[in-house]
């Protein structure tokens, strides 16, 4: 048996002799302990054990939360350029709804992340830590697929390649997605169950800010006429950024950032084999953790209920919400126009992600602050469709969208807030800890496939049916679905983990439990 395994084996005797109450956080923090004192380790940025019997407080998990947004910023700003943006610059080069349809392929990976999620609860580093050994490296492969995409952008842009576009954009937002994988569950151990809603939080406010960055900043710094009248002192030629530019700076930054998490940044222990209540368990092989997947998540009813509402939650509202950008850049409205409006939204929704954590999200009651939230995105989704086709029938001016826009964008990202930290707040909480990061990453996945193809088939559909038609007949349909299913899903709130088992804990002695690192 190895040194480790030993030391496990010791720490499962104390455990009993003690009374068999140590959980796992406690029976990880006196392994650390004994080896921080043994080599003289004293960082303070390492995970803090977490005494579920002390009262606990936002700042004590602050620095954890920080690097969560940090992480997810990388993410969300090369969301900003690939969806937006870049399809901005080929709108106004009159793409078809069909080649819309195939840039939507880019999202595809989040909506497939799934399929590799059990890899990152089997393989990985020890000595470098569970999730950052998925974490980091993929922060180096995104920044080597900015580079690449740098050099040539503005080529491909200009010649329309939207299928090369695509495959930049697959390839890129692959690397996001595993990085993504190993965020997701990570919060479950950075921060205190009590601080979940923070973790999702965070996440929510890197989204705004990285849209800012990666759609807003660069659509008005990469435009010479905004350049020359407030940032220039005199009239000049070339805008502050381009395109181009921004990419490779972007994909320096992100590098030098994770090669500073890479080396500061460590990890807690987890010691293989121990379960949530302190007893051995035997942990699951790659095999185990794929039926799991598959047939674990089917086999268990309110899994699959849970499973149907994140799936069919936003097929209602895609077909309007997707293609309002399209069709304002169709009637002619420039994407410095859009960046503008969105501008103004900008301290408000921040505002959004800070506030509503503490006041509007309840653990418990998370289904009825999501079932609340869909009354008011039917209407903003009708608003938004009332809005955009007044301005394709000349019947708004350009001002009058500018405030229309920015209301009704408002209503949307609070609505949206409150949705998304309510919704991962309870995915945080009902959690198989066996396989936390197959569980969240399952669920978030089947959100966004649910929201990816409908997106795809109204683009696709647009060439041979008229908007009006989709856009009333998904209403429809979702009307029907929600009105079936809202007393269903009410029932998920009430439950807990015990309710949500995809997998079954084996305990075998201790000497036999399998390594689960490289």
């Amino acid at each position: 048996m190895s040194k480790e395994a030993t030391e496990d084996t010791h720490l499962l005797e104390e455990q009993r002799k003690n009374g068999g109450n140590r959980t796992l956080d406690s029976l990880s923090d006196s392994k650390e302990e004994t080896r921080s004192q043994a080599s003289g380790d004293k960082s303070t940025f390492d995970e803090k054990p977490k005494d579920s019997a002390a009262p606990s407080t936002i700042w004590e998990d602050l620095p954890n939360i920080l690097l969560l947004f940090l992480c997810y910023l990388f993410q969300f700003t090369v969301s900003g350029v690939l969806y937006e943006t870049i399809p901005l610059y080929l709108m106004e080069k009159k793409i078809s709804p069909s080649q819309m349809g195939v840039l939507s392929f880019m999202r595809y990976p989040f909506a497939l992340k799934f399929l590799v999620a059990p890899l990152t609860d089997i393989y990985y580093w020890r000595s470098f830590g569970r999730k950052k050994s998925y974490v980091i490296p993929s922060q180096y492969v995104l920044s080597i697929m900015l580079l690449l995409l740098a050099v040539k952008v503005d080529a491909l842009i200009e010649a329309k390649a939207v299928v090369l576009i695509t495959i930049f954009g697959i390839l890129i937002k692959t690397a996001t997605a595993i990085q993504d994988i190993a965020l997701d569950s990570w919060v479950v151990t950075l921060v205190r169950p009590e601080n979940y809603k923070w973790g999702s939080s965070c996440a929510f406010i890197a989204a705004i800010l990285g849209h800012l960055i990666g759609f807003n900043m660069l659509i008005h710094f990469s435009n010479v006429e905004f350049c020359n009248k407030w940032l220039y002192s005199e009239p000049q030629d070339v805008p502050v950024l381009t395109l181009r530019g921004f990419l490779l700076g972007y994909a320096l930054v992100c590098a030098v950032v994770t090669l500073l998490i890479h080396l500061y940044k460590k990890e807690q222990s987890r010691i293989d084999g121990i379960g949530e209540d302190g007893a051995p368990v035997r942990e699951m092989s790659l095999k185990e953790i794929y039926k799991t997947l598959f047939c674990g998540s089917t086999g268990n009813r309110n899994m699959v209920l849970l499973m149907i509402f994140v799936l069919c939650r936003n097929w209602a509202f895609v077909p309007n919400n997707a293609t309002i950008t399209y069709r304002l850049v169709k009637k002619g409205l420039k994407k410095e126009r859009i960046s503008e409006f969105l501008f103004w939204t900008i301290p408000l929704t921040t505002m959004y992600g800070l506030a509503l954590p503490s006041f509007a999200v309840r653990i418990g009651h998370e289904m009825k602050v999501i079932l609340a939230t869909v009354v008011g995105i039917f209407l903003e989704s009708f608003l938004w469709y009332r809005t955009v086709d007044a301005y394709e029938n000349d019947l708004l001016t350009t001002t009058d969208l500018m405030y229309r826009y920015i209301a009704i964008h408002l209503l949307s990202a609070l609505l949206e807030c409150l949705q998304a930290i309510s919704m991962h707040t309870l995915f945080n909480r009902l959690a198989d800890l066996r396989c936390t990061g197959t569980f969240i990453t399952l669920l978030n996945a089947i959100s966004n496939a649910g929201h990816v193809t409908a997106t795809t088939f109204t683009f696709f559909a647009m060439t041979v049916i008229p908007p009006s038609y989709i856009i009333h007949g998904a209403w429809i349909l979702g009307m029907f679905y929600w009105s079936a299913g809202a007393t269903k899903f009410l029932k998920l709130e009430k439950m807990d983990r015990s309710n949500f088992q995809i997998s079954a804990a084996v305990a075998p002695p201790p000497s036999s439990m399998p390594r689960s690192d490289l």
